[in-house]
């Protein structure tokens, strides 16, 4: 700058303009850089929204001859569904004789059994089924459950299904922002 003047000589003002340049350039990669965090960010919650997760309920309690025996296997959170792939059914262990057969059920009204609510059947204990993809299905407003016949009174019956979690808005191809 001239001493008697505030005006910037023309190498100052290149100076200028070039610092200035520079800070401009940084500051548009560092917002870009920042784009990207966001959107990688928000990529790894939808996936962690959107992704299935594995799950495992026991159910157990004992025989009584009055009274039968009903085993819950639980419902589905609301919002998801069940894809179940084993259910298991017998005594405490696969070594320990369990007198008796079992029917699968899915249903609304826990308890309630009948044909029109059967998913399977096991003709003799213990007993494992495996089921495909989309073959049994729980939604969220119904139960899985076991019913024993022709048991043991006072014997200890267990049960247990392994299954895949879903979020129904996932499976509608809904892509849930976050």
């Amino acid at each position: 700058m001239h001493e008697d003047s505030m005006t910037p000589t023309g190498e100052e003002q290149e100076t200028l303009l070039s610092g200035l340049k520079i800070w401009a350039k940084i500051g548009v990669q560092l917002g870009e850089s920042v784009k990207r965090l966001e959107q990688a960010q928000d990529n790894w919650i939808k996936m962690q929204y959107n992704t299935p997760v594995d799950y495992q309920s026991i159910a157990s309690g004992t025989y009584t001859t009055a009274n039968g025996l009903f085993l819950s296997l639980g419902q589905p959170d609301q919002g998801t569904y069940w894809e179940v792939h084993t259910v298991v059914v017998g005594g405490t262990d696969f070594g320990v004789s369990a007198a008796g057969t079992a029917g699968l059920y899915v249903s609304g009204y826990p308890g309630v059994s009948g044909l029109n609510l059967a998913r399977d059947y096991a003709g003799s204990l213990p007993n494992t089924a495996t089921y495909g993809t989309r073959v049994l299905l729980v939604n969220d407003s119904e139960t899985l459950w076991l019913k024993i016949f022709n048991g043991t009174n006072g014997q200890q019956y267990v049960a247990n299904a392994c299954m895949t979690v879903y979020k129904v808005r996932t499976a509608s191809n809904v892509v849930v922002d976050s």
